[in-house]
């Protein structure tokens, strides 16, 4: 329900009070609060490395995200096999979820689990870099999902 109702405030066609809103942002806060994994540790590690001011599992409006560069905002999920269809397609939540935080003004950087296991750890830190760089300027190396249809 709080997507929706994010979805629809982001359209300009809000349905629901901002009493009502905040209830349901900090509703969805916690209950997408999750245990952090060995891989999302090592991306985290690996971002510090170049942006020291990374911080991880950071609210956007009650979207949780894995890590952000909050002044940038730039927010990185490391994305498990759950986010996946298939090795090449993201999931409808995944690309609803992304789809909103990039309505809300954010640039989404998604590391899939299949290329981040297929680097070495002392290739992890440039990685993770080269994947912000890009966004940053606007061509991320690995197109976002398309938008749900």
């Amino acid at each position: 329900l709080h997507q929706v109702a994010l979805a629809a405030e982001i359209a300009g066609v809000p349905f629901v009070s901002g009493e009502v809103a905040e209830h349901l942002e900090a509703v969805a806060v916690e209950a997408t609060a999750e245990t952090q994994s060995s891989m999302q540790a090592q991306m985290l590690a690996a971002l510090r490395v170049s942006y020291p001011a990374t911080r991880e599992e950071v609210s956007v409006r009650g979207l949780l995200l894995d890590a952000a560069l909050p002044d940038l905002r730039v927010g990185i999920e490391m994305d498990g096999p759950f986010h996946f269809v298939n090795d090449t397609e993201y999931n409808l939540a995944s690309r609803f979820k992304q789809r909103l935080v990039e309505g809300l003004g954010w640039t989404v950087v998604r590391i899939a689990h299949f290329d981040w296991t297929r680097l070495t750890r002392s290739q992890h830190a440039s990685y993770a870099r080269g994947r912000v760089e890009a966004a940053l300027r606007g061509s991320p190396r690995r197109p976002p999902p398309p938008p749900p249809t």
